[in-house]
């Protein structure tokens, strides 16, 4: 809850320290996951200028990293995290967030977060046909939310592969 509220007014440099951390090569498995799992509490959101960019900014590098990544561990954590994200941002139960993110939708900025939300979705894909059993769930999870709540072009585009899967 502590970084909910502090990310409210610094979400912009706390997520460019936490991608630069996540970008160290040094880091353990661990510390790679302890930063991915503090990133669940943050402010994500459509609402503002900065706090649009920032998210755009995380999703992006997410988008970037998971191309190579391999190890179950961190896969899970990611899964874990974009789901928070994701649910906080289009699953919102808040009217407030429900007419924020309508309004954001409406607008031509929300073409790149659809694009990122594809790119994010490819790679959950190819995770998915790789993975073991016992992880394939937390990946088939987020897949059905993005689907859930995505526009009808990723449905129409990955619907039916979902499914057979």
């Amino acid at each position: 809850e502590c970084l909910e509220n502090v990310s409210q007014k610094y979400l912009g440099e706390i997520c460019a320290f936490i991608i630069k951390k996540l970008r160290n090569e040094k880091l353990t498995r661990s510390q790679y996951s302890f930063f991915l799992r503090t990133v669940k509490d943050f402010n994500f959101g459509v609402e503002t200028v900065p706090q649009r960019n920032s998210t755009m900014l995380y999703l992006s590098y997410q988008a970037q990293v998971m191309e190579s990544t391999t190890k179950e561990v961190i896969r899970a954590e990611i899964c874990s995290s974009l789901q928070q994200i994701f649910s906080n941002i289009l699953c919102s139960d808040d009217k407030t967030k429900k007419a924020i993110w309508k309004n954001f939708c409406s607008t031509n900025d929300s073409e790149h977060f659809w694009k990122k939300f594809e790119d994010i979705y490819k790679a959950l894909q190819k995770w998915s046909k790789n993975q073991k059993q016992k992880n394939r769930q937390n990946t088939s999870n987020i897949m059905a939310m993005m689907l859930g709540f995505g526009p009808q072009s990723l449905r129409d585009k990955f619907g039916e592969a979902f499914l057979k899967s």
